[in-house]
């Protein structure tokens, strides 16, 4: 017999994509007019708490991590011995306080105080690109269409520089190190201390000592000191290069292949399939890597005026995105149509996997919600944890944060949402929140432990044709999510007079295993957990015997666990199961049980018993049958 009872009823700024002109002029004391942004060394000592964190060294200095007003920032010191020196530290305060474009780094704010000298930048969560390309250690691949994305959003923000400012700006470093990615993996342009601005009418290029990164360097800029947009088109075209095949700029090997050189090799071959990151094991439509390669190699023409601009190169990125989209969401329509919707909450935007013990595909939830911080629970957590629950969504700002899914109007569906906290935010503050299905209260979540894992499920049947699942701030700590499961149930079970079902049970009872029963074994994906009840007056039995479901084919109890079985050792005596309600206002219980005879009796023997509800007869005398039989009941308790 198996039982199923329900029960009715990281900060970072982020800029926005803003154009902005400068006057024209030759005046660029640009530090000189924007004071308020300016901050003593006094200040400085105090938002990274006296140096104490460093997060990153480079030509410049040293970069540590700081907090001001509650913003995460990252503050650059110019080192002493500093190649750079102080003319690039104006040059890159001067453009940076006059450039805003949601894909370039945000300068928060300078620091010049007598030999005292930083920048406070925005901090970006996710670190920058190559590490992510070429760290064989990260947990988290980036997904082909995050790559295109990160792809499209870099060159938007070159393009930018080239022509939404005014005189036209050319970066002059444009390199993987140098793309950083936010906790939402968008990208952003960094490291303005080389870039130089032209001037507003009549100039082609400008000439100047050479500057740059090895490898990434326009080999006719290196050649004739001429320095032109096409410079930074050459350098984003190594990079694109590296997006798609995860290789290094320059192979580290006895031969030291540059990148370009490799790509060629492997296009003279036409073997595009193996120019791709062997880590994204073939997780790519072929077409959209040929059209992408194509995109990265006209850039790295050696001759300046054979390469595109970067507008033709952002409009032919945004194409290839859109033609990778549009086959995700067919995919994910087909996806759809199998009634399983499993969302991993707080995932990267682009990535999709299959759960390894369970064969359920999940995707990131960032399609269909637009507030929130992906966030990711520490790793003592993660051991044990099935995937879906190693990232969280967390809503620290507004009341009410919801999630929008077009689905079947009329329909039942089981919505399942699960809470990990797993100290993702290393507060050690566990929450209180609401959750709501539309305009109506659900159920309240209270995370009581780090590390457990909180589960609400509801069987709900859709007034509309979409499903708002909103999480409602109520003062007592910030909501979050771990991931969001929706399963499409046939219309003819677990029907009600009115209202939907919330869970309040559902177990096994006298499994054969310890562990929760769920898909593959339960065709909706219910959760069944192992009931053994009063083990010194019980014992568990089993069969082999194939037990189907004739006679249940509406709510296709598993196989796995009709072919066990819970008795009592002493059969003059009853077995009694003991269900405490939550503190609903009398609540109407909904009890389903599921019995299959399991053993196979003689001629002359018969299996027989009375069933009561709150010492009130419910049904019986009843005799089991070979195939899973249901019993419905509803009940005040």
């Amino acid at each position: 017999m198996v039982a199923d009872g329900l029960a009715k009823r990281d900060v970072a700024l982020d800029g926005e994509n803003v154009v902005w002109t400068a006057k024209t002029s030759t005046n660029w004391n640009g530090p000189l007019e924007l004071k308020n942004k300016r901050f003593l060394y006094s200040d400085v000592v105090r938002i990274t708490n006296n140096f104490e964190m460093i997060v990153g060294k480079g030509g410049f200095g040293t970069v540590y991590y700081g907090r001001l007003d509650e913003t995460q920032v990252a503050v650059k010191m110019l080192s002493p011995s500093s190649t750079q020196g102080y003319k690039q530290f104006q040059a890159e305060v001067a453009l940076l306080m006059r450039v805003h474009h949601k894909n370039l780094t945000i300068l928060v704010g300078y620091c010049n105080d007598g030999t005292n000298m930083g920048l406070i930048y925005e901090f970006i969560a996710n670190g920058n690109l190559e590490t992510h390309l070429l760290d064989n250690n990260m947990e988290d691949i980036l997904s082909w269409e995050g790559r295109l994305r990160i792809a499209t959003e870099a060159a938007q923000g070159l393009e930018y520089l080239h022509n939404g400012c005014k005189p036209p700006i050319v970066h002059r470093d444009v390199k993987s190190t140098n793309i950083l990615l936010n906790e939402n993996f968008q990208a952003k342009l960094a490291d303005f201390g080389l870039s130089r601005m032209f001037p507003i009418e009549g100039g082609t290029h400008v000439s100047t000592a050479i500057a740059g990164s090895p490898g990434y360097l326009d080999p006719e800029y290196y050649i004739s000191d001429r320095l032109t947009e096409k410079s930074d088109v050459y350098s984003f075209g190594v990079v694109l290069l590296e997006i798609i095949s995860s290789k290094p700029m320059i192979e580290k090997s006895v031969e030291r292949t540059h990148i370009t050189q490799w790509v060629s090799f492997m296009l003279a071959k036409e073997d595009i399939k193996n120019i791709v990151d062997p880590k994204l094991n073939g997780d790519f439509n072929i077409n959209c890597v040929r059209k992408a390669v194509k995109i990265a190699i006209a850039p790295v023409s050696p001759n300046s005026t054979s390469r595109p601009t970067m507008t033709q190169v952002v409009m032919e990125l945004n194409e290839c995105l859109a033609i990778e989209i549009a086959l995700i969401i067919l995919s994910s329509l087909c996806f759809f149509f199998t009634g399983f919707i499993s969302l991993d909450c707080g995932s990267p935007r682009d990535s999709n996997y299959t759960e390894a013990t369970t064969g359920i595909k999940y995707i990131s939830d960032a399609a269909f919600i637009d507030t929130g911080i992906g966030k990711k629970i520490l790793p003592e957590f993660q051991a044990g944890t099935q995937q879906q629950g190693w990232y969280v969504r967390s809503f620290p700002e507004g009341i009410r944060n919801c999630y929008k899914l077009n689905l079947i109007k009329g329909s039942k569906y089981l919505i399942r949402a699960i809470f990990l906290y797993g100290n993702y935010d290393e507060q050690d503050r566990l929450p209180r929140f609401d959750l709501h299905i539309g305009p109506n209260n659900w159920e309240s979540v209270k995370i009581e432990s780090v590390s457990f894992e909180v589960k609400k499920e509801i069987i709900h049947v859709l007034s509309s044709s979409y499903l708002y699942f909103c999480l409602v701030n109520t003062g007592s700590g910030t909501p979050f999510i771990s991931a969001l499961e929706i399963r499409l149930l046939k219309d003819s079970i677990y029907k009600t007079q009115s209202g939907s079902l919330n869970d309040f049970a559902r177990f096994d009872i006298g499994p054969t295993i310890d562990s929760a029963v769920r898909y593959k074994d339960d065709v909706y994906d219910r959760i069944w957990f192992p009931y053994h009840g009063q083990d010194e007056d019980w014992t568990s039995i089993s069969t082999s015997l194939n037990v189907n479901s004739v006679n249940n084919v509406d709510y296709q109890p598993p196989s796995i666990i009709m072919k066990s079985a819970g008795t009592p050792k002493n059969a003059s005596k009853p077995m009694e199961f003991f269900l405490q309600p939550k503190n609903d206002t009398s609540p109407t219980i909904y009890v389903y049980l599921h019995f299959a005879e399991i053993q196979k009796l003689q001629a002359n023997e018969s299996r027989q018993f009375n069933i009561s509800l709150n010492g009130k007869h419910w049904f019986g005398p009843f005799s089991p049958d070979i195939s899973p039989q249901p019993l419905c009941s509803a009940l005040q308790p």
